[in-house]
C-alpha cells in the first residue's frame, strides 16, 4: 500500500519528502472506513494495506505496469529532496551503464564469467523489481550497489585475452634490453 501510495505521487523529478508518513495517514484513513482502529494488529493492518492495494492494481493493469517500469529506475535515485535525488542520480547513473556494460563483457567470455555475471546480474536486478514494487526509494536500493559496482569493475578492464604486464614485468624487460649483452666464449 505505501509503495503504491508513493509510486503514485512520487515522479521523475519530484522528491518523496513525507510521503511515508502520508501513507500511513491515508492507511489509518482507510482502516477507519472499515472500523479498523491504527492500534489493530499489524498483521491486520497488512492484510487490508495489501487488499486495497491489490484492487487498486486489478483496476488499473496498465497505470500499474508503466509505474512499475518507472520505479525501476526511480528507486536508484527518489529521495527525500531534490538535491539528495540530483546527488544519487549523478552517482548511479554511471554505475547502472558501466554495470550493463560490465555484464555484457562478461556474458561475452561465457563459462565462468557468464555464470559470475548472471548471478550477480539477477541479484541485483530482483533486489531492484521488488523494492520497485514494494516502495522505490534510493536507501532500499544501497545494498544492492556493492554488486553492481563487481559488474562495473568487469567494463573497466581486460577480463580475457592477452593482459597487461605488470609493472615489476615492464621493469625488467625494459633492464634487459638496457644491459649490456655478453658473449660466452
Amino acid at each position: 500500500y505505501h509503495g503504491l501510495y508513493i509510486s503514485r505521487r512520487a515522479g521523475w523529478a519530484t522528491p518523496a519528502g513525507d510521503l511515508n508518513r502520508d501513507a500511513e495517514i491515508a492507511l489509518w484513513g482507510e482502516l477507519a472506513a472499515r472500523g479498523v482502529p491504527p492500534s489493530a494488529p499489524v498483521v491486520v493492518r497488512d492484510a487490508i494495506a495489501g487488499e486495497l492495494a491489490h484492487r487498486w492494481i486489478a483496476a488499473h493493469p496498465r497505470e500499474s505496469i508503466l509505474l512499475f517500469a518507472r520505479n525501476l529506475l526511480l528507486t536508484w535515485y527518489l529521495g527525500r529532496s531534490r538535491l539528495s535525488m540530483a546527488v544519487h542520480a549523478v552517482l548511479h547513473l554511471p554505475l547502472l551503464l558501466a554495470s550493463c556494460a560490465g555484464f555484457r563483457r562478461l556474458w561475452r567470455e561465457g563459462g565462468k564469467l557468464r555464470r559470475r555475471a548472471i548471478a550477480l546480474g539477477l541479484l541485483v536486478a530482483a533486489y531492484a523489481a521488488f523494492h520497485a514494487a514494494v516502495q522505490p526509494a534510493v536507501r532500499y536500493i544501497l545494498p544492492a550497489v556493492p554488486l553492481a559496482a563487481a559488474l562495473a569493475a568487469a567494463s573497466a578492464r581486460p577480463v580475457g585475452g592477452a593482459r597487461e604486464p605488470h609493472c615489476s614485468e615492464r621493469r625488467s624487460r625494459v633492464s634487459s634490453r638496457l644491459s649490456p649483452r655478453t658473449s660466452s666464449p
